[in-house]
């Protein structure tokens, strides 16, 4: 760094995989620290986002903390155990070594796992990362016990994502009185005997409910040639009329797909938290371990359905219990949530300021 000029933020996640939810926090975290004036650059995102947002682009761990004064990991599972040897871990570790030499600060904002102590953090990467962070915020309050066990100050917050409508306003204006429902599903990580099971399900509701449009979503962006389509998808149902799939593109056209649902039945965390941000009625559909803990933190079990739940889709089948449900879920209210996620970004802004970072004092 040259003496004087100003200090430079790096901002790392897992934005390389085209997922929607990890793209959506690079750019709420990019879009803040734009306002504030900072020269960042992003690891792991495409080109699209240099030429539609401005960001400048790191093709490597290595490289973006070469190009840092400061580094920032910006919403994610971190703390979540994987197996080694998968490229966001390999990633790590050589953001990790390269901090380690260069004596580069990391701060961690709003980050989780699965609600498992720190000693069965897996690869080890991961364990290091959180003993690290100058500080950290949390997206699970049940997490806090972690920072005492690595001695790393922080705090806890709701998921950044809940903070989405702030950076996005509403795209989708009400629905028409009388528009056919639409119900989607976003399912990722289906077994077998439940892929059996829902191709038999999903059978019988396309007939029984020829008031309804069911959709069949792609919520990770560029999977043609790559991933052959990782989400759930009927295709044999597909000529049904009422029946069709949605790749998501990128993330202004999503969130407006996302906002004119009737349901959204996901196993994603971070799809399923944008609608729920607008007031979607969404059902948490054989969720992973991250999503149910989040879902039990909120008070939200009811709309929770796991493997031992999942005789609740019968209540699709009957417009009456269905419109019920949807009823159900209208009654969730975001607005403390979105409110309670925006004190990441203020604990980011007071943190850069603490660092030299941001010119000024630090929001209180």
């Amino acid at each position: 760094m040259t003496a004087g000029a100003p200090l430079r933020v790096g901002l790392f996640g897992a934005y390389h995989s085209q997922n929607f939810g990890d793209d959506l926090m690079a750019v709420i975290f990019g879009t803040v620290l734009q306002r504030l004036g900072v020269s960042f650059t992003i690891f792991g995102l495409g080109p699209e986002y240099r030429s539609r947002y401005g960001f400048a682009v790191a093709a490597s761990a290595t490289e973006l903390v070469e190009a840092s004064d400061v580094v920032v990991c910006g919403g994610g599972g971190h703390f979540q155990p994987r197996k080694g040897g998968n490229p966001f871990d390999r990633e790590l570790e050589d953001l990790l070594k390269a901090c380690r030499d260069r004596s580069v600060p990391i701060l961690g904002i709003s980050l989780g796992g699965a609600g498992l102590p720190l000693g069965e953090f897996r690869p080890e990467s991961r364990r290091e990362l959180l003993e690290r962070f100058e500080c950290v915020t949390l997206r699970l309050r049940s997490e806090l016990p972690l920072l005492a066990e690595a001695h790393t100050p922080g705090t806890h917050h709701a998921d950044v994502v809940w903070s989405t409508p702030n950076f996005f306003p509403a795209m989708a204006g009400p629905r028409p009185v009388g528009e056919r429902p639409t119900i989607a599903f976003s399912l990722y990580g289906v077994r077998r005997w439940e892929r059996r099971f829902l191709h038999g399900f999903v059978w019988v509701l396309a007939r029984v409910r020829p008031d309804c449009d069911f959709v069949f979503l792609e919520a990770v962006f560029g999977t043609q040639g790559r991933t052959a389509y990782r989400a759930f998808r009927p295709r044999a149902l597909e000529t049904r009329p009422n029946v069709r799939f949605h790749q998501l593109s990128d993330l202004e056209s999503g969130i407006e797909f996302l906002q004119g649902l009737d349901l959204l039945l996901t196993s994603r965390l971070h799809v399923g938290m944008v609608a729920m941000s607008y007031g979607v009625p969404c059902v948490s559909l054989l969720p992973r371990a991250k999503t149910a803990l989040c879902l039990r933190e909120l008070g939200l079990d009811a709309f929770c359905w796991t493997r031992r739940r999942f005789w609740q889709l019968g209540r699709l089948l009957v417009p009456r219990v269905s419109a019920r449900l949807i009823a159900d879920c209208r009654r969730f209210d975001p607005t403390p949530l979105r409110r309670d996620a925006e004190l990441h970004l203020r604990d980011l802004e007071a943190k850069l300021c603490e660092l030299g970072v941001v010119a000024g004092a630090p929001p209180n």
